[in-house]
């Protein structure tokens, strides 16, 4: 069985290791998006064994706050999936991490063929000191989020600009979605 990671990333040089040692427990191999990083993000990812692909996008071509589309990004990592072709897609932002209480290679392999996404936890742990009145506003929440998939050929990414979820909007031709709660992100 397959796994393959996905991530986009901009000047997380802080955060993104501890992502990607996240990944490394469940997948064989990680494609990712560096979206203009001025910092040590290109570094971090050209460095860390499980990251075998990057997208880099010029810094100098804007630092304008999306600037491009969220949407086009994650058509992007669906298109670099397509020469991968895993069994399964783990979708990390690079501020999560991943906590299973059994190896989630092991839980996506007893997974019926028939369901082709999971919706899984995500906890919130928002604590940034950087951003301390934060807190109280994005709290200690849990979410349901579609981060696991099948890979299958031609998914799509939802049209909004900004906050799609990253399952992709037409997985469910493919098959069931469910919800699996023993594997939570914290986020």
């Amino acid at each position: 069985m397959k796994v393959l990671g996905l991530m986009m990333v901009r000047n997380g040089e802080d955060r993104v290791a501890r992502a990607l040692d996240a990944l490394q427990s469940c997948c064989d191999e990680v494609f990712a998006i560096d979206d203009r990083s001025l910092d040590q993000t290109t570094r971090v990812l050209s460095e860390h064994p499980i990251v075998t692909n990057v997208f880099k996008v010029d810094p100098t071509i804007s630092q304008q706050d999306w600037f491009f589309p969220e949407s086009l990004g994650l058509n992007l990592l669906y298109r670099m999936a397509d020469f991968s072709v895993p069994d399964w897609v783990i979708f990390l932002d690079d501020d999560q991490v991943i906590e299973s209480r059994e190896n989630p290679r092991t839980v996506l392999a007893a997974v019926p063929p028939s369901v082709v996404a999971l919706l899984t936890p995500v906890v919130s742990v928002w604590a940034d000191p950087n951003y301390p009145l934060m807190v109280p506003l994005m709290g200690q929440a849990t979410s349901l989020q579609g981060n696991i998939w099948r890979y299958c050929p031609g998914l799509e990414a939802g049209s909004k600009p900004l906050h799609n979820g990253h399952l992709p909007v037409n997985i469910d031709r493919f098959g069931r979605i469910v919800r699996l709660d023993s594997i939570t992100f914290l986020h």
